[in-house]
């Protein structure tokens, strides 16, 4: 189907996020995740895997970012 990059979003930065990017990445997909769009508890986990974690394995960015790098139709 030709996708190689999946934008990720949502809750659950503790299980559900970190599981995707890791299997995603395992799989060869490119993973870029919006900071502003994801969320945890407590949020200073949160931000401890974004920094210590998702960095090293995903691409990270924001919402307005990737709008603006969204090809134009």
């Amino acid at each position: 189907k030709g996708i190689s990059t999946l934008i990720v979003a949502g809750v659950s930065l503790n299980v559900a996020i970190l599981g995707l990017s890791i299997e995603a990445g395992n799989s060869n997909y490119t993973v870029i995740i919006p900071r502003d769009a994801v969320s945890g508890f407590p949020s200073e986990y949160a931000q401890h895997a974004i920094r210590n974690t998702l960095s090293f394995i995903t691409t990270l960015s924001t919402i307005d970012d990737i709008i603006a790098a969204w090809p134009k139709a």
